[in-house]
């Protein structure tokens, strides 16, 4: 009997749930989670009922689900990730076509999450990023920092607390990319080069200039908000970290990758808080001149370095 060909590896609930928290593209509200309950079997709930972050920081009014209990996950109502059947429509481990996801606005109806191949190409959104190129940050001396500015602001106001990203979250942006081979329907309609390897190849060629031109570690001092979405660690001019990104964009624009949703000047900083159209929807609000004033405060004023990988 012929040996059985070895399976791929399939990405994980975890991996799917950072996606969602991560993604704009991706509204919350339209996720289903479907897991295990012990005492009734499969339940599904709305995935923003749920606290993604750390389960020791749960207060009494918010539910965590351990991830080995989650068997699906649902968008507009179909199916985008089933553990049980080997389905993964959000990365496409599985070998199975990845969803197109779009903001509310875009489609009412599961069929529009897969276009059809003759689909006009003014139905693509083009201008929501679907690729981070970031760092984490993973060393615990920066990590500790976050927190400690995240319980300082969530001190002078609680309601900041669900918006609150968990420590394993915590990243700092480079660029932010568009595409195209992500999407299915380019895909099938077109002969594109597979993106993905091209920006993988840039960035192997690049990285010896992390440690060139960052000899010194970048650090983050005190925090700042943008708009009523974000609030985050601010950093300190670091013209080694200008130059990298400087050159990952002249380099990634050369090789035809579509860049989007990027700043310029680049402002380095690390998001604390995020909060979510549910989370304006309840009324929660960034008060910024207390944001700034925290911020100027000796206990809350950290330099914090980062460990280069």
């Amino acid at each position: 009997m012929p040996p059985q060909a070895a399976k791929h590896s399939m990405r994980t609930a975890n991996d799917v749930i950072h996606r969602i928290l991560w993604d704009d593209c991706i509204p919350q509200a339209e996720v289903i989670v479907g897991y295990l309950d012990r005492f009734v079997g499969t339940v599904e709930r709305d995935f923003a009922k749920f606290n993604w972050g750390d389960i020791a920081t749960l207060s009494q009014n918010e539910t965590a689900i351990p991830q080995h209990r989650i068997q699906y996950f649902k968008w507009r109502d179909e199916v985008i990730w089933d553990k049980r059947v080997r389905l993964d429509r959000v990365f496409g481990s599985s070998g199975h076509d990845v969803v197109t996801f779009s903001p509310a606005t875009a489609a009412s109806s599961p069929s529009s999450a897969v276009a059809p191949v003759n689909a006009a190409a003014s139905h693509i959104s083009t201008d929501c990023a679907n690729t981070l190129v970031c760092f984490r940050i993973m060393d615990p001396a920066v990590v500790d920092a976050c927190k400690q500015l995240q319980a300082a602001i969530i001190a002078a106001n609680p309601r900041l607390a669900p918006a609150a990203l968990a420590p394993a979250r915590f990243h700092c942006t480079l660029l932010r990319l568009r595409l195209q081979s992500l999407n299915i329907v380019q895909r099938l309609t077109s002969d594109l080069v597979n993106e993905v390897a091209i920006v993988k190849r840039v960035l192997v060629e690049c990285q010896g200039l992390l440690h060139t031109l960052c000899t010194s570690s970048v650090k983050f001092e005190g925090v700042s908000a943008f708009r009523n979405r974000v609030i985050y660690a601010k950093a300190a001019p670091h013209d080694g970290l200008l130059t990298l990104v400087a050159t990952l964009k002249a380099r990634l624009l050369s090789a035809g990758i579509a860049l989007v949703g990027n700043y310029d000047p680049y402002e380095p900083h690390i998001q604390l808080f995020k909060l979510t159209t549910d989370h304006r929807r309840l009324g929660t609000k960034i008060n910024a001149p207390c944001i700034f004033a925290l911020s100027t405060t000796p206990d809350i004023s950290h330099l914090m370095g980062f460990t280069r990988s």
